[in-house]
């Protein structure tokens, strides 16, 4: 089975519906921060059908478990 790409997401398997931001959610963040001085805050991705969430972390934090279902967004943070 070859792996492509998930939404530009090398070596991620569209079948494998990964938590991706939606269409245009993180040119809005930009927007925000850029005219209105407002800066991102928690990101929170999600795949296609909603099942799962994850936050998106900035760089260098990485995504942490802290418990709980592990497709809830709550269950995770970036540290």
């Amino acid at each position: 089975m070859r792996v492509g790409s998930a939404d530009g997401i090398p070596g991620v398997s569209p079948a494998a519906a990964p938590p991706l931001p939606v269409k245009g959610q993180l040119y809005q963040q930009l927007v925000s921060w850029v005219e209105h001085q407002q800066p991102p805050g928690r990101v929170m991705l999600a795949n296609t059908d909603k099942t799962v969430e994850h936050p998106l972390c900035k760089f260098p934090s990485m995504l942490h478990y802290k418990g709980g279902n592990v497709n809830a967004g709550a269950s995770y943070d970036c540290r």
